[in-house]
């Protein structure tokens, strides 16, 4: 936060002058009156210098957290092009003004808002978040898409690029070729500061629309204003699209309108994302997708967590006034830091869900853009690696949100999946006991959905850590909260449980071994209850009690 906040305030006034001298020079080159262009430009540009250098001088002379002078640079690049294109009168100047210049103008303003007056004032963030941000970064053609019903393209296609323009060229070959032909999309190409010929690559496309960031990271909610899609496909340069993965992905998002985030098969990513794919070359790739990707709504799986190399998301859940403000959650001006966790908590916290969509494969080749800029990263300590960026970046997340974003059950355990065949038909009744952002709890309600396609299942979770509540909530179909432990075995009295899976904590209770024996109680015949335990004495004590037990990794599965 900048001390001054007159000062603040004075920058975040011109910003808006700024802006809405933009809108006029878009008014004058609609109306093909260029007289006074050039001096609006110029009147411009001197007004984002004087913001530029009045916070390259606060950093200077204090450790503020801002890079609102990278959003001014992208700011003046993007001015400067259109002053070119107002000297040949060139078609496309409409475009840039209107997707370019004036979205990342807005871009600076919130930046400037909360970095400057928010950031790390705790209070401040929470009502940032609960009433304000959404007016700060709502999407207006959505919002007036959604007022009238009517949409002007099905599909808004994003293909961002940073460098590596062999991938980039790959990418958009087979997305083009893949798209499929009854679906009325805009593509919009985003070139994030590459200092190859990206540009040149994007120019030769003649995308609907695109947009040049002068600065990688400058400029992070640019492109979530522009969008006019009912949906909307961003793609990684380095993933390629097959045939009938977009059309299967629209397939299941189409199908429950709490479905705000769809995310296909890809190799080389985590979060259990991947599927079993053998293949020694593309042809045996686009071969095997296409044996793949036949629609199945019983392999559309929920998560409670995704990565997105390529995804698709709910426009109006997503960028629209009545959504979830996605541009606007800040946590940490390194934008590379844990996106996905953050998108996926702020999805799971508001009740929407989140779908793997094994029916759809892609291949990714692995972080081909961001692997470089991440292992090059340099945290306050000075230490230089990946593992200081995620430790870094974990610390943050925590000081804002209130969890760990891979803290207890954020992803599913392939140590406890490894013996659990999840294939029971009929009325199946789930207990999470401390599951905290509930992975498991749900993937064996998926899994039981996928094997052998029944619906029937329910979910329950319990919980003595209030942090993970909201994340509960939105992955389970009843959820409680106790501060007791001594009454753990006794929740839900009226119903016995096929699985209980109690993932954490039950070395800290008194008697473990009494709760555990009580749990018995609480399941169905041939029911399973597995428990994770970190102490190695507690494990060999229940091992030594003569059960009838599978150990696999932490977990001890009773069956």
């Amino acid at each position: 936060m900048i001390k001054n906040q007159t000062l603040v305030k004075q920058m975040l006034e011109m910003i808006e002058s700024i802006i809405e001298a933009s809108e006029y020079l878009y008014k004058i080159a609609e109306d093909k009156d260029y007289s006074n262009f050039m001096y609006i430009v110029n009147d411009i540009n001197d007004a984002i210098d004087s913001i530029y250098n009045t916070i390259i001088n606060i950093k200077k002379h204090g450790n503020i957290v801002i890079d609102v002078n990278l959003a001014c640079e992208n700011a003046s690049y993007s001015l400067n092009k259109i002053a070119n294109l107002a000297k040949s009168r060139a078609k496309n100047i409409l475009d840039k003004i209107e997707f370019e210049l004036i979205p990342i103008l807005q871009d600076m303003y919130l930046q400037l808002y909360f970095w400057g007056s928010i950031y790390p004032d705790k209070e401040k963030i929470h009502n940032y978040y609960q009433n304000e941000l959404i007016n700060l970064c709502s999407n207006k053609y959505i919002d007036q898409s959604e007022a009238t019903g009517e949409y002007k393209y099905e599909l808004s296609i994003i293909v961002v690029g940073y460098n590596k323009l062999e991938y980039t060229k790959l990418c958009i070959e087979n997305l083009l070729k893949y798209v499929p032909n009854s679906i009325n999309y805009e593509l919009i190409l985003l070139n994030h500061g590459s200092t190859d010929d990206t540009k040149k690559y994007f120019e030769s496309m003649n995308p609907t629309k695109q947009v040049d960031i002068f600065k990688n990271g400058g400029s992070p909610t640019v492109v979530g204003r522009i969008v006019e899609g009912k949906y909307c496909l961003t793609v990684s340069n380095d993933v390629i699209v097959t045939e009938n993965a977009i059309l299967n992905m629209i397939r299941c998002m189409e199908s429950d309108h709490d479905i705000a985030w769809v995310v296909p098969t890809t190799p080389n990513v985590s979060n259990g994302q991947s599927i079993p794919a053998s293949y020694k070359d593309m042809d045996e790739m686009y071969e095997f997708s296409k044996v793949n990707n036949i629609s199945n709504k019983y392999r559309w799986e929920q998560r409670s967590r995704l990565c997105n190399p390529i995804d698709l998301q709910s426009s109006k859940i997503w960028f629209s006034s009545k959504g979830i403000g996605w541009g606007g959650y800040f946590h940490t001006n390194n934008m590379m830091s844990f996106p996905d966790d953050k998108v996926s908590m702020i999805l799971r916290r508001k009740g929407y869900k989140m779908m793997l969509v094994k029916d759809a494969y892609c291949h990714h080749f692995g972080s081909v853009t961001l692997k470089d800029e991440i292992n090059s990263y340099e945290d306050k300590n000075g230490i230089i690696g990946s593992t200081a960026f995620y430790d870094e970046g974990k610390i943050e997340f925590l000081n804002i949100f209130g969890i760990d974003p891979w803290g207890t059950g954020f992803a599913f355990d392939f140590d406890l999946f490894e013996h659990l065949e999840c294939n029971d038909i009929g009325n199946i009744d789930i207990l999470g006991i401390n599951c905290g952002m509930g992975s498991n709890p749900l993937k064996i309600k998926e899994n039981i959905k996928e094997n052998v396609q029944n619906l029937n299942c329910k979910i329950y979770n319990v919980t003595d850590e209030k942090c993970y509540l909201e994340d509960l909530e939105g992955v389970s179909d009843i959820v409680e909260y106790i501060d007791d432990s001594s009454i753990i075995e006794n929740i839900y009295p009226n119903t016995k449980f096929k699985y209980i899976v109690f993932e954490s904590k039950l070395e800290t209770y008194e008697n473990p071994i009494d709760i555990m024996l009580k749990l018995k109680n609480r399941i169905i015949e041939n029911g399973i209850i597995a428990i994770k335990i970190d102490k190695i004495d507690l494990k060999e004590k229940i091992k030594s009690m003569g059960l009838k037990i599978i150990e696999s990794g932490n977990w001890i599965i009773l069956k």
